[in-house]
């Protein structure tokens, strides 16, 4: 009895020594990524940095400049023995349609809808939870009853669909205006201020580069809701800077935490394919001046939450 408790338990030993002597190979996760000066560069290195904090994952990095070439990337990746690639922004997602690679490909760090083709195996939009979002409205402006976005139906359908299920549960009525140019933006936006209930309405400012157009469009909402005393909420912290209410954005690290975890899912088939994430993991902007303007009352508790503020003190 005793000879063979002896021997299981050298056995064991042996076999834990074994794992801690030959562990298992790491997964080789290539990144494809603009190439950009700072600020910009700074962003994905950020998300970078998270998936580096994957222990599963060896991570090797491709800068694309604009004029890349898909022969060098492809010798790159067989150079590397890329098992498997995360893209990041435009020009990674460009890069991997042109590409079809024979590994599973994650993309983020742009607006990806459930429609992309074969060539993005799962990935993460931009387009924050709207979950998160009307959360972060009731926290900040519980009076809110109605929330207006105007967004383009082609790129954004899916994601009002969501958020028409979310602001049922909140409590919220969602009123959603399609426009598929930027005349019909401002017409949208000219009924809704029409409208408008001075701090029982919200305007939520989805990513969209028609209905959201920073230079047309963004200085003419954010005057109408600080004159009409309108909540505007939005995925950008500039917008924050600019006026409005508050913005969840993108963090980083987090993002690229959460990318790895989605490629060792991919590798290790617990993860269906094609699927598109809302993303969940950001960080809070609020402008203050804004808030006190609204008559909004942000105690201790609130700011505490709060990882940027503006004006900037």
């Amino acid at each position: 009895m005793f000879l063979r408790r002896g021997f299981c338990k050298a056995a064991c030993f042996a076999l834990l020594l074994g794992w801690m002597l030959h562990p298992a190979k790491a997964a080789v996760v290539g990144v494809l990524y603009p190439k950009v000066r700072p600020p910009y560069e700074g962003v994905f290195m950020s998300i970078i940095q998270g998936l580096e904090e994957q222990p599963s994952l060896k991570v090797k990095t491709y800068p694309l400049p604009r004029d890349y070439d898909i022969k060098d990337i492809r010798a790159w990746m067989e150079r590397e023995g890329i098992d498997a690639l995360v893209v990041l922004g435009q020009r990674g997602v460009k890069a991997a349609k042109a590409l079809s690679p024979s590994v599973p490909v994650v993309a983020s760090g742009v607006l990806l809808t459930p429609q992309e083709n074969g060539a993005i195996t799962a990935g993460i939009s931009l387009a924050v939870d709207p979950e998160k979002l009307f959360r972060t409205l009731r926290t900040l402006a519980p009076q809110v009853e109605r929330v207006f976005v105007v967004y383009h139906p082609a790129y954004n359908n899916w994601l009002i669909q969501k958020a028409e299920e979310v602001a049922r549960r909140e409590g919220l009525t969602l009123e959603g205006h399609p426009a598929r140019s930027l005349k019909e933006a401002v017409e949208a936006y000219r009924r809704i201020f029409e409208r408008a209930r001075p701090g029982r309405d919200a305007l939520w400012l989805p990513f969209d580069s028609t209905t959201v157009n920073d230079r047309v469009i963004l200085p003419l909402v954010l005057e109408a809701s600080w004159e009409r005393y309108l909540v505007v909420f939005s995925s950008n912290p500039a917008h924050v800077q600019k006026g409005a209410l508050f913005a969840l954005y993108p963090d980083n690290e987090a993002l690229g935490r959460r990318l790895g975890k989605m490629v060792l899912d991919l590798l290790g088939g617990r993860l269906h394919t094609h699927r598109i994430l809302f993303l969940e993991d950001v960080k809070l902007a609020v402008n203050l001046r804004v808030a006190e303007h609204l008559g909004l009352g942000l105690d201790k508790l609130k700011r505490a939450s709060v990882d940027m503020i503006f004006p900037l003190e």
